[in-house]
C-alpha cells in the first residue's frame, strides 16, 4: 500500500494583528519527522519538500 503523511512547520509566535508569524525551525520538523518513522513500521521510500506560495514570505517578513 502507498501512503503518505506530510508535516509543516508549526506557528511558534504569531504576529500582531494577523502580520507576519514565526515557525519552528525546518531542523525541529525533520527531527519530528524522524520520531515519526521511528515509532511507525513503515518502509520510507522517498521524502520530499515542497515549498507552498505565501508560507515562505511569512516566515522572511519576520
Amino acid at each position: 500500500m502507498i501512503q503518505y503523511k506530510d508535516f509543516a512547520p508549526r506557528i511558534t509566535e504569531r504576529g500582531p494583528f494577523g502580520g507576519a508569524s514565526e515557525y519552528e525551525l525546518f531542523s525541529e520538523v525533520v527531527s519530528a519527522v524522524n520520531q515519526w518513522i521511528e515509532s511507525t513500521a513503515i518502509q520510507v521510500i522517498n521524502v520530499e519538500t515542497v515549498v507552498l506560495p505565501g508560507r515562505i514570505e511569512d516566515t522572511i517578513m519576520a
